[in-house]
């Protein structure tokens, strides 16, 4: 409209031309060499929401002062190339034997994991799989390995207790070695956390503290002995004392369990 009246016009037209607010400085280049094509004088543009307050807007303001819609931004996901690393490792929990697989990126940071189970139905199968996708999915949108899994520490179900130990390969020696689990989910959290979280690289120790510690712990140990009756925790490990003849309770986590009467 502007290119078709200006040569009817002596001087400019007073005529701005308003972009929206995410208008980028290539197009705002191209407006100006698009009005010059045009054969215009002078041309005006206004950017929306450029400066602290303006007459006219075309979204809601909260007095002068153009209101601001809240986003969230969600990080762009990165999935794992077709062919990728990985590591299986076996254990056992109560009897019952599983296997971990960690899939990894070529720096060695996991981005998903699958869990199989011996001996379980099709309903356990599915709700493992459906977690460990879940689970997956966050590490490739940039989930922290501590961030997600420690939410799934101490998540208590069958089978629980003591973890045999399995390992009988060179690789094993890398990889931090768990006692007990009060899940299957608290032992992936536990196996997740211990290699692949944040200060899973080593620990230090300040030699001059050793002493002391060494003192407490072996108060604690003269303290646990005098109450010990022999018998460990089925869940957790701890020292555990007769109730009864058909019950234990543990020291430690202060769980109940039935053992059997007259053992």
């Amino acid at each position: 409209m502007m290119g078709a009246v200006q040569p009817f016009i002596s001087g400019a037209i007073s005529k701005t031309i308003n972009m929206p607010e995410e208008s980028n400085a290539d197009e705002i280049m191209q407006a100006y060499i698009y009005a010059w094509e045009q054969k215009l004088k002078a041309v005006a543009i206004y950017r929306e929401n450029s400066k602290r307050s303006q007459p006219l807007n075309t979204q809601k303001t909260e007095g002068e002062v153009v209101k601001k819609k809240e986003t969230v931004k969600i990080g762009e996901r990165v999935k794992l190339p077709q062919t990728r690393k990985s590591i299986t490792h076996k254990f056992e929990i109560a009897g019952h034997e599983g296997y971990l697989t960690v899939g990894l990126y070529d720096d060695g940071k996991p981005g998903e994991i699958f869990v199989t189970m011996h001996k379980q139905g099709s309903t356990t199968r599915g709700l493992f799989d459906a977690w460990a996708t879940s689970v997956s999915v966050n590490l490739q949108y940039g989930a922290t390995v501590n961030d997600l899994f420690k939410r799934f520490r101490h998540q208590k179900f069958e089978p629980a207790g003591f973890v045999k130990n399995l390992a009988g390969g060179e690789i094993d020696q890398n990889i931090k070695q768990i006692r007990t689990a009060s899940s299957i989910v608290d032992y992936v959290a536990q196996f997740m956390m211990n290699n692949f979280g944040e200060g899973a690289g080593g620990i230090q120790v300040d030699l001059s503290d050793v002493h002391e510690i060494d003192m407490n712990e072996q108060q604690s140990s003269l303290e646990e002995f005098s109450a010990d009756e022999g018998i460990t925790c089925p869940i957790c490990g701890g020292v555990a004392k007769r109730v009864g003849n058909c019950a234990i309770m543990c020291t430690s986590c202060k769980q109940t369990t039935r053992s059997g009467c007259g053992e």
